[in-house]
């Protein structure tokens, strides 16, 4: 059997169990708006949510932190690109 196959089988089996164990309903209220729904589905759907928006957010928020160091090199009067670093060159 291939190494992906069972990997994928055995994740399957692992989700059967956990909405078998997870049938219990519950209420979910979110400012004015109720709804009662399996918890595992409420669990799936919080997760799925949160991997969203790990995936999304550092793609957001990436470009306004490197917009900002390049605001201070250029308060600083650095040209983009720049190399912080000094060289000393010893000439014994």
């Amino acid at each position: 059997m291939r190494p992906r196959l069972a990997i994928a089988l055995i994740l399957i089996v692992l989700l059967i169990v956990f909405f078998m164990q997870n049938t219990d309903t519950t209420t979910l209220s979110f400012l004015f708006w109720e709804s009662d729904m399996s918890l595992a589905v409420l669990i799936t759907i919080t997760t799925l949510i949160g991997f969203g928006l790990g995936l999304v957010l550092p793609a957001l928020l990436r470009p306004r932190e490197e917009h900002q160091q390049l605001q201070a090199s250029n308060a600083k009067g650095e040209k983009p690109g720049r190399n912080d670093q000094e060289v000393h060159i010893n000439a014994d």
